[in-house]
């Protein structure tokens, strides 16, 4: 249709026709599909029986599973040309999963069933079948006719056409299709005969359906998942033809007959819905649903006995009368819609006389009578052999539809002319590069046509100055100098052409050009040409600039340079709500505007001064922009800006919902700001409030510490003292229970001791009495210090110690690192039964982590997320001793010198603990090899004199 002037008769003919074809097309398939149920659902070969009732029959299942799946999968948007490339690679699987299957299947047969081709090959020469596989009921007439409307078929089916064309996301795709689809053909067709000649070796087949032969054969060998494979094959090939072809006839039907029909028979009522696309998609999926059933209907009528390769040729032959329109369309220029539509109406009611009316006959479906006498008894009138004809059914039907659809088809189109658009639509199917060659009539012009001619010409239909303006912009362009006197070139020839082109349009300047400046006068066929295009290009203006003014949200209006109303939309009606009648062509732009502003109840004195300066502005070609709020509430923008020749247009917009949302906006705005500064002053107040409550903490906490430091040295006191005497006892007491009372009770000063140690140690780090000491030293000399201290300790309960000496420089409190690695060495020795102990550096770009690794019975996640609380125990190790406050003095100090602390543990393998302190940069000291006082190991006191001063007299 589109090649044809986009003529809608001729698209709806096309749908209406394609419909009428595909529906035998599908009909096939899904007789393909149940006869392939039936033969793997029952043990009995033979022919497919038809149940009486529909809901026996799997085919009306299996009819209503596709038309869901295609409504479905195939409707999901409204584009015509949207590619479905889901369903495109499921039809492409299925191609191979039908392929794969067919081959499968011949190989059986010639190698399960038989010793190889060679052997089937002589066997069948022995039962003497060889003719019949060759030639036996296939004459040349119907070898011809039947590859003929195969090669049509594989453009003309609905099926194929919107595959290879509206799917078709690539062109190169067609150069893989040129070899590709050849191959896929001779390889399908390779195992036909041997399956054919098996079917006719086997007499268990006598009298089987040809048509289930192939899954026949498997099933006999015992080879029943062979037979379900060529059902999956053939299925899902059925399956996809269905989808393809339903989704392509209900475009069509929806597109060409539906949706005009509603447009000019129920116009006004399409014209109050805002929304038809659900309209739209809902017209599509009942016509799928009426496509599918149509088809299963025919499938019930044509019965059980027509056989695939009827119901195949029936539909192949139907959409061959689409080939001459279609294919003389692209080869032929002269071919026009008279003859294209003639053809294709005429050969498709011979294809309903001599090949659809036999199929229904010999269903039983309609009297035979008519194809055994003819029309009115005449015997030359036979559908299956006109005029006497002596052809097979499905030649003779081809033949004499495709014979008068081609000839009527070229000579009506070389009797009858295209229309104007149809020329449009040929020179935009034809669209080529222009010959470089002259024609002939350009070189009777050369040397005759000077470029004062063209000049001329040209000023008489484009105006002086953009003529003068061209004829510039051709110098430019080509960098050349035009002289008045000198001949015309062709190129400057054509270029003027396209110039008025433009202005007159195409065939209109080829008309004008060649009789003004060959001196020969229009003829009347020139001037109707002339007259017709500029008809339709006027005609084609108008509709397109009032269906672009009618399909904008705007209110429009457009007046011409007397400011009469020239052009508008209902949108401007709409908004003003004139009387009816009152807007017409030529009112006086005037008169609309002391309409709209009378109802603003202005003085007459004030409305003819705005009418005045508007006036003014739209003679003068001034742009305006104003909004106008009318006594009902609507705000109205106006917005005007003048048009070349003295128009001017006018739009107009509802901003009343801005206007109302920006005031709305502005009085939030507002209520957020008052709410913002009672917010902010109530901050303050907390802020306030929070500020004298830390004060008070602050102070609380300094007293807590003052009176901790105060109360631990008031406590050290008398338990150092009670320690001295029991030292003091133990020296005395040698032997017996005695002794051991002693050393319990020094143990547990001991212990008290250190529970208060600890616990002022906290104090000082909560409250931040502690300041510490950063420096620059070797971590070795710490690491060395450590392992003297706690080898021995580790070697008592026997564990190995291992140290790794590191040379690292680290920047840190040595004393207070010390005691958090001394705290995970001492947890390290107290929890591990057996096994090592190792202490060691690991280094961290920029940093250094250093860890103690143990073999020790580990933690769970749950407890190492309580690790740090202060009296927090979860094992109990060799010794009752530990208090659990150590590790919450490791957070704390690793908090102060902003050293990052780093625990894993694995239950029953061990525990790590690192704390991580940065390396120190820069030149660095001798290493000073002494050894705190701390870690002294004296091993004699004597010689030392030692002062005890204390102000309590029973210490001293």
């Amino acid at each position: 249709a589109s090649r044809y002037g986009k003529s809608q008769l001729l698209g709806a003919m096309v749908a209406i026709f394609a419909l009428f074809g595909s529906v035998p097309y599908i009909a096939l398939q899904l007789k393909a599909i149940a006869m392939g149920f039936n033969v793997l659902s029952t043990t009995e070969a033979g022919h497919l029986e038809l149940s009486p009732a529909a809901w026996n029959d799997s085919a009306w299942y299996i009819t209503l599973a596709l038309a869901v799946f295609t409504v479905l999968f195939g409707t999901r948007h409204l584009e015509s040309t949207e590619h479905h490339r889901g369903m495109i690679q499921a039809v492409a699987f299925e191609s191979l999963i039908k392929l794969v299957a067919f081959v499968a299947v011949g190989l059986f047969v010639g190698y399960g069933l038989f010793n190889g081709f060679g052997d089937l090959l002589n066997r069948v020469t022995q039962a003497d079948l060889l003719g019949t596989l060759t030639s036996d009921g296939v004459e040349a007439p119907a070898f011809i006719t039947q590859t003929l409307i195969a090669m049509l078929a594989i453009i003309c089916l609905p099926r194929q056409f919107h595959v290879m064309v509206v799917e078709n996301t690539d062109h190169r795709d067609f150069q893989v299709a040129r070899w590709a689809m050849p191959i896929y053909l001779l390889i399908a067709s390779a195992f036909v005969l041997p399956i054919a000649a098996a079917g006719l070796l086997s007499p268990e087949l006598a009298g089987t359906d040809p048509d289930i032969i192939i899954l026949q054969l498997p099933i006999m060998a015992g080879q029943e998942w062979l037979a379900v494979l060529a059902f999956l094959g053939g299925g899902s090939a059925a399956a996809a033809m269905v989808i393809v072809c339903s989704v392509a006839i209900a475009t069509m039907i929806s597109n060409e007959i539906v949706m005009p029909g509603l447009l000019k028979f129920f116009r006004p009522r399409m014209n109050r819905r805002t929304d038809l696309s659900f309209l739209l998609l809902t017209i599509r999926r009942v016509a799928i649903f009426v496509v599918l059933l149509t088809a299963y209907g025919f499938y019930r009528m044509a019965g059980a006995d027509y056989s695939l390769t009827a119901f195949g040729l029936l539909s192949f032959a139907a959409a061959a009368q689409f080939g001459p329109a279609l294919v003389g369309g692209i080869l032929w220029r002269e071919g026009n819609l008279t003859g294209a539509t003639w053809g294709l109406g005429l050969g498709f009611l011979m294809w309903c006389y001599t090949l659809l009316l036999p199929a229904l006959a010999s269903t039983g479906w309609i009297p035979g009578d008519i194809i055994e006498q003819g029309l009115f008894g005449w015997e030359w009138t036979r559908p299956t052999a006109l005029f006497g004809s002596q052809l097979d059914q499905i030649s003779h039907g081809i033949l004499w539809s495709l014979g008068v659809n081609t000839m009527v088809y070229i000579c009506l189109s070389l009797v009858t002319r295209q229309s104007i658009r149809e020329k449009f639509q040929v020179a935009a199917f034809f669209h080529e590069p222009q010959p470089k060659g002259e024609s002939p009539q350009q070189q009777s012009w050369q040397g005759q046509i000077r470029v004062s001619d063209l000049q001329a010409l040209a000023d008489r239909f484009m105006g002086e100055e953009r003529a003068k303006s061209a004829f510039l912009h051709y110098e430019r362009r080509n960098a050349t100098r035009l002289y008045a006197h000198r001949p015309a070139s062709t190129h400057l020839m054509k270029y003027v052409e396209r110039q008025l082109a433009s202005v007159i349009g195409a065939s209109t300047a080829r008309v004008v050009l060649e009789s003004t400046l060959t001196g020969r006068d229009m003829q009347i066929e020139d001037v109707v040409s002339i007259v017709d295009e500029a008809s339709q290009a006027m005609t084609f203006s108008r509709e397109l600039l009032q269906s672009a003014i009618e399909n904008i949200s705007l209110g429009v209006s457009v007046v011409n340079h007397r400011q009469q109303l020239v052009v508008w939309n209902h949108h401007y009606l709409e908004m003003f709500n004139y009387p009816e009648g009152f807007v017409r062509v030529g009112r006086p732009v005037e008169d609309l505007m002391r309409y709209n502003l009378t109802s603003a109840n202005m003085p007459a004195r004030r409305i003819d001064q705005i009418i005045k300066n508007r006036c003014d502005s739209m003679r003068n070609g001034e742009a305006m922009s104003y909004e106008r709020q009318r006594p009902d509430g609507m705000v109205v923008r106006i917005d005007g800006n003048p048009m070349p020749g003295g128009g001017y247009v006018t739009t107009y917009q509802d901003v009343t919902t801005m206007r109302r949302t920006e005031q709305a906006l502005k009085e939030t705005n507002t209520y957020l700001e008052q709410r913002v500064r009672e917010r902010t002053q109530e901050l303050q107040v907390i802020n306030e409030q929070m500020l004298k409550a830390k004060s008070v903490a602050e102070q609380a906490n300094q007293s807590k510490t003052r009176f901790l430091a105060s109360a631990s040295h008031d406590l050290l006191q008398p338990l150092n003292a009670a320690r001295l005497f029991t030292s003091a006892l133990a020296g005395k007491v040698n032997e017996g229970e005695t002794r051991e009372l002693v050393d319990h009770i020094d143990s547990s000063l001991g212990a008290a001791e250190e529970i208060i140690s600890t616990l002022l140690d906290i104090s000082k780090l909560d409250a931040g009495a502690l300041e510490a000491d950063i420096s620059t030293f070797n971590i070795n000399d710490l690491l060395r210090h450590l392992a003297t201290e706690f080898s021995a300790i580790a070697k008592d309960q026997g564990l190995e110690l291992h140290v790794v000496p590191s040379s690292a420089w680290v920047r840190s409190d040595a004393k207070l690192l010390r005691r958090v690695i001394q705290n995970f060495l001492s947890n390290a020795i107290r929890y591990t039964e057996t096994g090592k102990i190792l202490l060691g550096c690991r280094r961290l770009n920029g940093f250094l982590r250093i860890e103690v690794l143990d073999t020790g019975p580990g933690m769970s996640d749950d407890q190492l997320t309580h690790i740090f609380e202060e009296f927090r125990r979860f094992q109990h190790g060799r010794d009752q001793k530990g208090l659990g406050l150590g590790l919450a003095i490791v957070d704390r100090i690793s908090g102060m010198l902003n050293h990052p602390i780093s625990v894993h543990s694995i239950q029953g393998k061990g525990s790590t603990f690192g704390i991580t302190v940065p390396l120190a940069v820069g030149d660095h000291p001798a290493t000073i090899n002494s050894t705190p006082s701390s870690s002294r190991r004296v091993s004699s006191l004597g010689g030392l004199h030692v002062l005890c001063i204390d102000n309590d007299a029973a210490i001293l």
